[in-house]
């Protein structure tokens, strides 16, 4: 997205600006003036590092966003489950986790706005052409922003990447775990979710 075509009051509060590259790298400040004025609202974006990155789910993602939402409100209750939403990470980026759950209920974010990582309980990415983005920058973000618990369903590996305890932009702990397991949520240990109920059926498994 080019300076020029832009209202100088949105372009002033830009980050930066290669002329050889015409890359820009925003701010949330611009980033959410953007939104407001309707820039963004063809599709749905997020902010990584002052990079505008277009949000593009499929069918499968659908499907297992869908999954997450039900099972996870399961454990914690309608009040403290976000769908796809906006978190606070840095001045320079505003991930969208596409399911997350929040320590407030979220009417208290009517009148505080856009909650910051450290008021999350768990935060999950689903992924497929993203997992590089997911494991990578968003995981140095969460884990930066003080989100405790971090997921990342694998659609492609069929899998779900549990990160806990960050320290400093990483997670001290990684685990793997298959179809055939069970995790549970740090915060709400007493629930175990079967991440075959969070993965899409099989092709062969298709009516």
């Amino acid at each position: 997205m080019a300076l020029a075509a832009l209202p100088q009051d949105i372009a002033e509060k830009a980050l930066g600006y290669d002329p050889e590259t015409g890359q820009v790298r925003w701010t949330r400040a611009a980033f959410r003036m953007m939104d407001d004025a309707g820039w963004l609202a063809d599709s749905r974006y997020e902010l990584l590092e002052g990079e505008i990155v277009k949000i593009m789910p499929n069918e499968p993602h659908t499907f297992v966003n869908t999954e997450l939402i039900r099972l996870l409100v399961e454990c914690f209750g309608w009040d403290y489950v976000r769908i796809p939403s906006s978190l606070f990470a840095s001045e320079i980026s505003e991930p969208e986790p596409d399911a997350s759950v929040t320590i407030k209920p979220r009417r208290e974010y009517l009148k505080t706005g856009i909650p910051p990582g450290s008021e999350f309980r768990l935060v999950v990415e689903v992924s497929d052409s993203t997992l590089w983005r997911d494991k990578g920058i968003k995981a140095k973000l969460y884990a930066t922003a003080g989100v405790p618990e971090y997921w990342v369903v694998n659609l492609t590996g069929r899998t779900v990447i549990v990160h806990r305890n960050p320290v400093g932009d990483e997670y001290r702990s990684v685990a793997v775990y298959d179809e055939t397991q069970t995790v549970s949520p740090e915060a709400a240990p007493e629930h175990g979710i079967a991440i075959a109920e969070i993965l899409p059926p099989l092709s062969e498994q298709i009516a």
